[in-house]
């Protein structure tokens, strides 16, 4: 379980970006007006320049730098989050590109509605990597590199449901203000490629081009992890359900799937009552249970796998394995949850075939 020092931040930076405010910044229409009129194309050439250079020598703390506000930088380098753009260099620049003969031939500023919707974007984002800087959640963890220390999990799964936010923006407070926003419209040996350039007040002109790219894998990835720590949240239930169980004289036989769906359970040696009586007793050690897709192998007395279904994601406990009919075993990958339950259930079957 997360300390309380960890869910109170979580709970200030969700309170800070939620509520309500009209004094935080000027309204989006004054700064639309202001914004790109003391910039010349000299100032537009020379970022652009500034970044690519930055991706070919593949210098990943000036990239990050580069690329989003200063706090949120601060932010995303503590977590380790430059590993992120790494993973999404491809994605963002033809770095064999030669830049020598660089032209701007437009600037055009974002409308207030657009601004004020980027804002509230980089709001949230730069919310989510503060409250990863101070509960002390890293990429590594998100992306699977590292395992998620048990008293992360909880903290983990909150932290992923705050992303359905992203999907409504309109109650997140302006955190992030934006000084410039343009798109610029620029010839690179005659091709034309159009880049968001912006900076906030105070800070220098960047190229907004970490975090939409990069965002995709860091929500995705993120979703995943919930998924894999549900997927060992019910495995632990139900292993901790069958020992009470045990301890009250109820014995598990044979090879059993139980599912969320109890017309997929195969029940070989554990009668209804028994299985109502399991739930019950995953239910105190997770409350959340009754509301999860997910299906788990009971080999005997042992839960030895589970499988869940969350936010599109599929996750296994042990991580990416399938039960092969008398064992669990590493796979290179995972089939979508429905097929995955096919095999599990046919690996099962070729078992009592025998």
């Amino acid at each position: 379980m997360p300390t309380s020092e960890e869910s109170s931040a979580v709970e200030d930076v969700t309170e800070e970006i939620t509520e309500e405010s009209s004094e935080i910044i000027e309204t989006s229409e004054s700064k639309a007006e202001n914004s790109s009129n003391a910039l010349t194309n000299d100032d537009y050439k020379s970022v652009l320049t500034e970044g690519y250079k930055a991706f070919e020598s593949r210098d990943v703390d000036r990239i990050l730098q580069i690329s989003v506000p200063e706090g949120t930088y601060n932010s995303m380098k503590s977590t380790g989050f430059n590993k992120a753009i790494v993973d999404e260099f491809d994605n963002i620049f033809d770095t064999e590109t030669n830049i020598g003969n660089v032209e701007v031939l437009s600037v055009e500023t974002a409308e207030p509605e657009e601004l004020e919707s980027i804002e509230k974007a980089y709001s949230f984002f730069d919310s989510i990597f503060g409250i990863m800087a101070d509960t002390g959640i890293t990429y590594a963890m998100l992306s699977g590199e590292e395992s998620i220390p048990e008293e992360k999990m909880q903290l983990m799964k909150e932290l992923t449901s705050k992303f359905e936010d992203i999907n409504d923006l309109e109650n997140i407070d302006i955190t992030v203000e934006f000084e410039t926003y343009a798109h610029v419209t620029y010839s690179i040996n005659g091709e034309e490629i159009t880049m968001p350039v912006f900076n906030t007040v105070g800070e220098e002109l960047k190229i907004d081009s970490i975090i939409a790219p990069s965002m995709i894998g860091y929500v995705s990835k993120s979703k995943q992890q919930a998924a894999n720590a549900n997927a060992k949240t019910i495995y632990n239930a139900a292993n901790a359900a069958i020992l009470e169980l045990s301890e009250e004289g109820i014995i598990f036989e044979g090879v059993n799937i139980i599912s969320s769906d109890h017309e997929k359970n195969v029940l070989n040696g554990i009668s209804e009552d028994t299985l109502e009586k399991l739930f019950d007793k995953m239910e105190c050690f997770y409350d959340e249970v009754d509301e999860k897709e997910f299906f788990l192998v009971l080999n005997q007395d042992l839960c030895e796998f589970t499988a869940v279904s969350e936010n599109d994601k599929t996750a296994t406990y042990p991580m990416v394995s399938i039960f092969n009919g008398e064992t669990v075993e590493q796979v290179d990958s995972l089939p979508e949850f429905d097929e995955l339950y096919e095999d599990v259930l046919k690996n099962i079957s070729k078992l009592d075939e025998r």
